[in-house]
């Protein structure tokens, strides 16, 4: 069946669908529109980062254009909109995208504005250290300064299991790294897999697993009993991008340390 006449049998049968149950509007609308709104990292190898030609690239970017291939047999069908951490949530709320892929894991106060699917990929912390740093187990963690984003997991993990480490909060990655380099923390503190595709082209540090916490990173959604039909086909394209092995794959091409 020629790709395009597929399409159109695919749009007019979720269609369909959509009405039959009563279903919500989001989806419908997307399914209308002829293209998806993700909001993703741009800066965050190897999930969400500009390649040499300032094209998005990353695992998380190549999940987005899976989930367009699913809805439209077209991976092109989806306009990213790159997202800083402090607003990735608000862009959903505010309906400027329909969902959120970016370095987002389930949290209890995120979990009350939004709804989350389930995890497409599994990560464990991880501290990044300078290479010539005398720290070396979790117990020498206990008694330095160690940056964390700010409401994230890792921090309330942190906060947890070390509770003498002086906490540096950061917005960023980027400002993790920096409270490094200019001695503002001994440590940063976050996702081992981020950390590990951003240190492996950077011989000057290295990384400290500390196993204190691991986390599944979730497509962010909005809530509502409207968007109920979204929900449904998001689980049911991660459950079957779990089962095919595609997620497993996607995360060995990009060499990520967490499983998939």
């Amino acid at each position: 069946m020629p790709a395009a006449l597929r399409t159109a049998v695919l749009t007019v049968s979720l269609l369909a669908l959509l009405q039959t149950v009563g279903a919500a509007a989001p989806l419908e609308a997307i399914l209308q529109r002829r293209y998806l709104i993700v909001g993703v990292k741009e800066n965050l190898y190897p999930l969400g980062f500009r390649d040499k030609r300032g094209e998005l690239a990353g695992f998380e970017i190549d999940l987005a254009r899976q989930f367009a291939e699913a809805l439209f047999a077209d991976p092109t069908a989806v306009k990213l909109v790159p997202v800083r951490n402090r607003d990735r949530l608000e862009a959903l709320e505010k309906q400027h995208v329909d969902l959120v892929i970016a370095n987002l894991s389930i949290g209890v106060p995120r979990a009350r504005a939004v709804d989350f699917s389930f995890p497409y990929l599994t990560v464990n912390q991880a501290v990044l250290l300078k290479r010539e740093s005398t720290l070396r187990t979790l117990s020498d963690l206990e008694r330095v300064r160690l940056a964390v984003l700010s409401g994230s997991s890792n921090e309330r993990a942190i906060r947890a299991f070390l509770p003498g480490a002086g906490l540096v909060p950061v917005a960023s990655y980027q400002e993790g790294v920096q409270a490094l380099e200019t001695g503002r923390a001994d440590g940063f503190a976050a996702d081992g897999t981020v950390l590990g595709g951003w240190v492996q082209d950077r011989p000057a540090y290295r990384l400290l697993s500390t196993e204190l916490d691991t986390s599944g990173l979730s497509v962010a959604m909005p809530r509502g009993l409207q968007n109920d039909s979204l929900r449904r086909w998001v689980n049911g394209q991660i459950e079957r991008l779990l089962k095919q092995g595609w997620l497993a794959e996607r995360a060995r091409i990009w060499g990520l340390t967490g499983r998939s």
